[in-house]
């Protein structure tokens, strides 16, 4: 109840500064044009998301985003007109009498990280998309979901000899419940999710270089070899990239063996912060096309959305 009335008091002090506008931020065409619902909303020195609903229970809770730039934010039935543009790595930036907000907009998802410069964080749905439900703490929320890279093979020896250096693309899902125990599927374009790669037991900890913690394999299967626990030990913090996991490993089977290297980032990020030589295979011909579209992840390499 506190948290609700202080996030009540913070709407308050800010719903005056919602304003109006207008920004070339795409046309008719526009796959990202459309009304975003409200989810949730948090602040970023809290690990609980609350219900959107629940916070601002006197009216409708939107962001709708309309063609030359302009649009309509609308918090506890408040309606103000805005503008908003859209970048090509997927940061979103609204305007209104003259202060800004600035977030990202991926696969549906429009993640407000400041409200008009106020420490609140807020999510909103594209109407007729679907997402992962939270878990209720950031920790889980950031490694919840559907992933997708790249994965090469080194020090290769035996059947895998000629392979040396060989990359592919690669999905994945990441499922960890409220008990930080989870677990990993991965496929690549020989698999799919339903007959996939890996499936693997996992642990999560909050300890770690950085703020995303620790995921530790527990148990589970690559390829035709058991893994055991501790031979994934993944902490994004030990990266210089945002939003990147790297899974590290030795697969061995008699004579055959190769290191392998697998990265991974969420489904819907862009890859322009890093070079264009370390973008998956298929970035550009499916990847691309289908997280424009807010399409989510299909169950296959090169196959079209669910």
């Amino acid at each position: 109840m506190k948290k609700i009335v202080s996030l009540a008091l913070t709407l308050m002090m800010v719903l005056s500064l919602t304003a109006c506008g207008g920004k070339d931020g795409g046309d008719s065409a526009d796959p990202n044009l459309g009304k975003y619902i409200g989810q949730s909303v948090t602040s970023s020195g809290d690990s609980d998301w609350l219900s959107m609903d629940d916070v601002y229970d006197e009216g409708d809770n939107y962001i709708e985003l309309k063609s030359g730039g302009k649009g309509e934010f609308c918090l506890d039935g408040d309606k103000e007109t805005i503008k908003w543009s859209l970048a090509a790595d997927g940061t979103l930036k609204l305007t209104g009498n003259n202060v800004e907000s600035t977030g990202t907009l991926k696969d549906g998802l429009i993640t407000l990280n400041d409200y008009w410069g106020i420490d609140l964080i807020m999510t909103f749905l594209k109407e007729g998309a679907e997402m992962s439900a939270q878990t209720g703490t950031k920790l889980l929320d950031w490694w919840n979901g559907d992933w997708f890279g790249w994965w090469k093979m080194t020090d290769c020896s035996g059947y895998y000899e000629d392979m040396e250096g060989d990359w592919w693309d690669i999905c994945g899902t990441i499922d960890i419940g409220a008990d930080n125990k989870g677990t990993v599927t991965l496929w690549d374009e020989d698999y799919t999710k339903d007959s996939p790669m890996a499936m693997v037991n996992v642990s999560l900890s909050g300890s770690g270089t950085g703020e995303h913690g620790t995921m530790m394999s527990e148990g589970g299967q690559f390829t035709d070899v058991k893994l055991e626990h501790a031979e994934w030990i993944i902490d994004p913090g030990t990266l210089d990239c945002d939003d990147l996991i790297r899974i590290d490993g030795y697969y061995e089977n008699g004579e055959d063996g190769y290191h392998y290297e697998i990265y991974l980032r969420p489904w819907g990020t862009y890859w322009d912060d890093v070079d264009e030589g370390t973008h998956p295979s298929s970035y550009d011909d499916w990847y691309l096309p289908l997280i424009k579209a807010g399409k989510p992840m299909p169950d296959s390499i090169g196959a079209d959305a669910r």
